[in-house]
């Protein structure tokens, strides 16, 4: 699954979360083609809500909701609301579990494809000019982006 499930601390607040937490990603890993983003998003809205009220908004479990969140949020196509997320799951990360920890980097990499995501195609109509030489190639020429779980 590219949906993380955090661990949890043993305390029946804890399981509760984590059985809460557990039921919205695997609601949403069933069947990629047929998410039902419109009722998975406010899971995971309730979640993350829930999980920085009481663990705190650095605590690991809190910020894997949160990245799961911007996950959802980018596949439906939500790039700002999403590249928001995954900064804040980040930087959450970067303090929290410090800058080289696996977590930190599926973090990274997830907010690199989002902002890779954002490039305007050269034959979009909206586009003005040409991205730069070094930019990535446009989503609809190339292979779709693989993730990882994280």
């Amino acid at each position: 699954s590219r949906y993380f499930v955090p661990s949890h601390d043993g305390s029946p607040f804890a399981r509760c979360l984590l059985f809460w937490q557990v039921a919205s990603t695997r609601f949403l890993s069933c069947s990629p083609n047929a998410a039902r983003y419109d009722e998975a998003e406010p899971l995971y809205q309730q979640s993350l809500a829930q999980s920085t009220s009481v663990l705190g908004p650095t605590h690991p479990d809190t910020l894997s909701t949160m990245h799961n969140l911007a996950l959802l949020l980018a596949d439906r196509g939500e790039m700002s609301q999403a590249e928001s997320l995954h900064r804040r799951a980040l930087a959450g990360r970067v303090a929290e579990l410090g800058a080289s920890h696996p977590h930190t980097f599926v973090s990274m990499d997830h907010l690199a494809i989002v902002l890779a995501d954002q490039v305007p195609c050269p034959s979009s109509p909206t586009s003005r000019s040409p991205p730069p030489l070094e930019s990535p190639v446009c989503s609809s020429h190339s292979a779709p982006h693989a993730r990882s779980s994280g």
